[in-house]
């Protein structure tokens, strides 16, 4: 079931028994009347390039976005929408209510359980479309900061714009397994993700299994020296494998992230 979602904002440095600056809730920007209810945000993320916040909506299987917020009157106007075709949408890839997998076709415009929504330090956004145990999609999305700028061109709010790369499927247009993969060396059920200031990123993945052939509960953390990787022809690798993996018996690495040094070590929890 939905919640309604309240952004609250805190003065910086926030100080023991702060109040909040300011809350505001989402509503729809062509008509500020309109409140969005029955969400289910999960991750907020900002995107610098085009000053706007990002949320991913896990219920709706889709993604808000917002460059106005009116503080005055508590509103955060959602301008932008991708994964759905019209306010109402809320289907997993358009086309099948929720269930613990994607079992219907996807493409690059769709979304099933996005439950991350993350900026790399070019732009480009990244969306784990999965919730623990390989549910939804089970796979990373990745939209370009290009085609995001060229999406704030058009007037339309449901621009049905395209992911141009993806991680743990062969291709965009392959759907979920039954159940989680058995390959090695391989986040197969990613649940985290950061990237540090050379843009290299690190995944993390539940550590759920029952199956002795599974490496998930032993192996948490993978690296990408490079995740915009192409092929000789310039086309974006898919499924691309990952350069390094640290074996942690972490169970479930919830969140992921860099400290603020050069060196960015990462951390996880």
């Amino acid at each position: 079931m939905g919640e309604n979602f309240l952004l609250i904002g805190f003065q910086l440095s926030i100080q023991a028994n702060a109040l909040p600056l300011t809350t505001a809730h989402l509503v729809w920007a062509d008509n500020s009347a309109s409140s969005i209810t029955n969400t289910g945000i999960v991750s907020v993320d900002f995107d610098k390039i085009n000053n706007k916040y990002w949320f991913a909506d896990w219920y709706n299987n889709r993604l808000l976005s917002a460059k106005t917020i009116d503080l005055i009157n508590g509103k955060v106007l959602v301008d932008k929408v991708v994964g759905q075709i019209s306010k109402s949408g809320h289907l997993c890839n358009k086309r099948q209510e929720d269930s613990w997998i994607a079992y219907s076709p996807t493409d690059a415009s769709s979304l099933c359980n996005p439950n991350v929504a993350r900026f790399d330090r070019k732009g480009n956004l990244y969306v784990i479309e999965n919730h623990y145990e390989c549910h939804g999609n089970n796979r990373i999305t990745v939209f370009m900061a290009e085609d995001l700028k060229k999406m704030e061109t058009v007037t339309t709010m449901f621009p049905n714009i395209g992911a141009k790369k993806v991680f743990n499927k062969a291709s965009l247009t392959q759907s979920a397994m039954s159940k989680c993969s058995d390959r090695v060396n391989n986040p197969n059920s990613p649940v985290s993700l950061a990237f540090d200031s050379l843009n290299q990123m690190i995944v993390g993945n539940d550590g759920y299994s029952s199956s002795n052939l599974q490496e998930r509960p032993y192996k948490q953390l993978f690296f990408y020296k490079d995740p915009l990787k192409k092929n000789a022809d310039g086309s974006f690798l898919q499924d691309q494998m990952p350069d390094a993996v640290i074996p942690l018996p972490l169970g479930a690495s919830g969140q992921v992230s860099f400290d603020s040094t050069a060196k960015g070590r990462p951390y996880a929890y």
